[in-house]
């Protein structure tokens, strides 16, 4: 339930709507980079339920025009995760070059209409999960030429 100062149905709509548009983001930007010739992993929480369209799409654009695109499951909430797939990625490729950090909540109102648990929440979406990735893909990157 989130905690709203105002009309909750138009901030479902609003959020629904601005969730859908980072999503997209995501899927136009891996999109980009394969068909740049960039082996591609696309990463979410969870590949099924509300996502499985969006990978289905992925996959039917990567066959179609033969890309290397891959959606993997990853939650950036869990460092077990994080370590798991970045290793499976490490096995495949034997490097990561870069990492697009895409996953992110938005809240919107004065910050004590949220309960402290709710901005904790944001706060391991938004600053966490980008370090649990960083700390499990930077060991392994490629040294940096100079």
């Amino acid at each position: 339930m989130e905690e709203v100062l105002h009309d909750q149905r138009e901030d479902e709509d609003s959020n629904r709507h601005r969730y859908r548009s980072f999503e997209r983001l995501g899927l136009l930007t891996a999109n980009a980079l394969a068909s740049s010739g960039h082996n591609v992993y696309a990463s979410m929480r969870v590949t099924s339920g509300h996502d499985a369209q969006q990978v289905a799409e992925m996959l039917r654009f990567a066959k179609d025009e033969s890309l290397e695109l891959r959606p993997i499951e990853l939650d950036v909430l869990s460092q077990e995760s994080v370590d798991n797939e970045i290793a499976n990625i490490m096995w495949e490729q034997g490097r990561i070059d870069v990492v697009i950090h895409n996953a992110e909540h938005v809240i919107f109102g004065p910050a004590e209409a949220f309960t402290p648990g709710r901005l904790a929440e944001l706060y391991d979406i938004n600053v966490l999960s980008t370090q649990r990735v960083n700390r499990a893909v930077l060991p392994a990157a490629p040294p940096r030429e100079q």
